[in-house]
This record gives structure tokens, sequence and C-alpha cells, in this order.
């Protein structure tokens, strides 16, 4: 029997309203790439004791009196664990895209998992996808270092009784009253001539991505110290700038960067060692000048906006459930769509790669754009010394062809940046 717990807040309330308004636009999927032999019984076991230590993946969401709640059902039973044998698990990929685009039904519950295996059980891909009402994209490492460890602990015997962990409380009350500096109501959107009308059941999440080896990355990251620049912050302007010749962002555009709350709650004992919501997107105006350059752009968002940032994320008082809803569904009128580009850095992934039973080999996360209101999302990631960045999209409101050549381009200037630092080394 479900048992109500607290009523969800307010960043939760709109994660929530924009899950079920917007078919699973909510949600995010990491996938893990392993090498080694397993029995696939002992990734269920430690996903059960995942479960039992964790009381917030035990919860589904529900609504009472026009409001948000989440219940506590305790029933393993309710989560979707299951394998399949590929011939191949390099072709993961398609597995991986209906992952994030099959919504998750958070009336049941707020997590799941797929295992792909190869034939002979030494190659597999994990596959686990979240509500972010349950976990913000921040939260997957600890998420997957309690499971990883829980496997390769049951793998050499070990009983394991771990401690149970509560139902965090909401996060608002950390964050400022405050209205946010950073006005984007003037802000000009861009008018996108090749924007196709399609409706929410047709749209699906793509993504097309750059890795970068360690090699290349410690190049990269030495060429943007040169030029005061972190990684990140030219990665952003070089984003940008790509976007723009693709016709995703005119004069101005709104860059939404996603923002963890989480050194906000970080000193708080009973925030210590919690899953939860700690998710916030802050609108960023930004104009371009006639010819932008990635190292400019990035030093204007690094030194002038970045800053500001973290201080203007604020909640709003007196907000109903009724009116956050009645925005989400504006947001899914095709003709509404694209308010900017996104960024989402997610550093370096706090995940061992080396176990006593298996080696973490890959490492990839993306987060589900369905609603379509940002042309492009920009997911960046440090895992094992290589970078990974993730142009992810509303396909077809915005082409493959598009994003394919903001891909080509962006590798190619990421590399010749990276041949500039190889020059000079030489």
């Amino acid at each position: 029997m479900d048992t109500r717990q607290r009523k969800l807040g307010l960043i939760e309330t709109q994660m929530a309203s924009m899950h079920e308004l917007a078919r699973g636009t909510t949600q995010g999927s990491e996938m893990i790439a392993i090498r080694g032999r397993f029995p696939y019984q002992v990734l269920v076991k430690a996903a059960e004791l995942l479960f039992r230590k964790y009381a917030i993946l035990q919860c589904a969401v529900s609504t009472h009196d026009g409001d948000y709640w989440l219940v506590q059902h305790g029933e393993f039973d309710r989560i979707g664990i299951r394998q399949e044998v590929l011939s191949n698990v390099d072709k993961c990929w398609q597995y991986y895209e209906e992952a994030i685009n099959e919504p998750l039904a958070a009336d049941y519950a707020l997590w799941r998992i797929l295992l792909l295996s190869s034939p002979d059980g030494a190659e597999h891909r994990l596959i686990v996808t979240c509500h972010h009402v349950m976990i913000d994209p921040a939260g997957y490492d600890e998420l997957l270092r309690d499971l990883l460890g829980f496997m390769d602990a049951l793998l050499e015997g070990e009983n394991l009784l771990p401690g149970q962990v509560g139902i965090p409380t909401a996060v608002d009350e950390y964050l400022s009253d405050k209205p946010s500096e950073l006005d984007t109501s003037d802000t000009p959107c861009p008018v996108i001539s090749y924007q196709r009308n399609t409706e929410l059941e047709n749209r699906k999440t793509k993504v097309s991505t750059i890795v970068l080896d360690a090699r290349e990355y410690h190049a990269l990251d030495l060429q943007c110290r040169n030029n005061g620049v972190s990684v990140s912050n030219y990665l952003a302007g070089l984003f940008l700038c790509q976007a723009r010749k693709e016709g995703l962002a005119g004069k101005a555009v709104v860059l939404r960067t996603a923002v963890s709350l989480r050194s906000r709650v970080k000193s708080q004992r009973d925030y210590l060692n919690q899953l939860g919501c700690y998710l916030s997107m802050v609108d960023t105006p930004l104009e371009f000048g006639q010819a932008p350059k990635p190292t400019q752009i990035a030093k204007t968002y690094q030194n002038t906006l970045f800053p500001r940032i973290f201080h203007n994320c604020y909640r709003k008082k007196n907000t109903e459930t009724g009116r956050i809803r009645q925005e989400v569904k504006s947001l899914l009128n095709a003709e509404g769509f694209v308010h900017g580009l996104g960024l989402c850095h997610r550093g370096q992934i706090d995940v061992d790669h080396q176990y006593c039973n298996f080696m973490v080999t890959d490492y990839d996360a993306v987060t589900s754009s369905l609603a379509g209101d940002i042309a492009c999302e920009l997911h960046i990631l440090q895992f094992n010394g290589g970078l990974k960045c993730s142009l992810v999209y509303t396909w077809p409101l915005v082409s493959h062809e598009r994003i394919e050549a903001m891909r080509q381009q962006m590798h190619s200037a990421m590399l010749e940046y990276c041949l500039v630092e190889r020059r000079l080394a030489v």
C-alpha cells in the first residue's frame, strides 16, 4: 500500500509536471560499459540492496488535492530490471536512446535498469534510468557507486547489511527569495524557419557525441588554461558559435544552464549521503558580437555571467501547482518551440573504473529533451582521463543533418585547439 510521505517542493513539482505532461522529459539515463563476468542475479540482488538502503528509491509520485506527493510503496518488484543478450554489445546505442525516450510511469516507480550483455557474458552495458524527482544528474555518481560496489562485494561473497537513508527534505528552503538579476524577457528568440510541427508522441530525444581521449583532453585543458578559460566554458563558447552558424541562435540567445544546488546543502547534516532533486535551471541572456569567437564568448560567460548564476537560483513565493502545470503546457506547443540552448557540465564522474571482479571502461550520461523547449543541449563529462561532449536534441524538430554538421565542426575545432598546444610543446 502506498503511504504519502511529503508534498513535493517547487523544483520537484516542476520536474513532476514536465514528466507527466511532456512524456518523461525530466528523466535521465546513464550507460556504463563493464568488462567482466558476473551472473545477472548478482545485479538484481545489488539493486535490491540499493532499494532497501535509500527510501526514495522505494517511492512513486501521486497527486492529492491538486498537489504532487512522494508516496512510499516499498515493493521491489515494481522496479523494472531486465537483461538482453546482444550479438554485439557495441550496437547498444539504439537501446540507450529507447531507454531515454520510454517514459517512466512515475505513479508506479521512479527508476529502472537494463543490462545488455555479450553472448559470452564478458562485456556488458548497464543502463540505469531515473526520474529527476528522485535524483538529479549529479547524484548518479553516488547511486552507481553503491550499485557497482554492492555487485563487487556480492561477487566477493560478503554479507551486506547497508544502513538506511531516509527521504530528503525538499531543497526549496535553501533557495533565496531574491528575484533573478538576469532578465531574459527581452532577449529575442531566433525565428526557426526549418522547425517542423511534430506532435509530442512523435518526438524523440537523440544524441550525437564527441569523444576526446586522455591525451587530447590534456592538450585541450592546457590550451584553455593558457587562454584563461576553463574547458567547460571554452566548450560552451564553441557550442554557441556553432549553434549560431547552424541557425539555432540569432544575434542573442538564452543559454539555460543546469545548476546543482548540492553545494548549498552540503554542510547540512541531514543532506549527507542523500539522493534527491537538487537541480535548478538558470536562463542567461547572451549577446553575440559581429564575429564571435569561442574564447571570447567563454570569457564573457566565465567572468561576467557565470559568477551571477548561483545567486540567481531563486524560488517564487506562493507558486501553485496549477500555474506550474499551465506553464508546462505552454511549452508543448510547437509554435513556441526553441527558447534557447542548454548546458549541463557534469565534471569528473566520481565512479571507480577498477573493481575486484570487473572494470568500468566507458560512461555516458543523457537527459530527455522531448518537450523541445530548447533547440539543443551540450552535456559535458570527464571519465577515466578522457572527455565526452554530447549534443542532445529533439528530433525531428531539429534535424540529424544540422546536429551532425555541428558535431563535426565542433570536433574539428577542438582537435585544432589541441594541435596548437602540441605544436607549442614540440
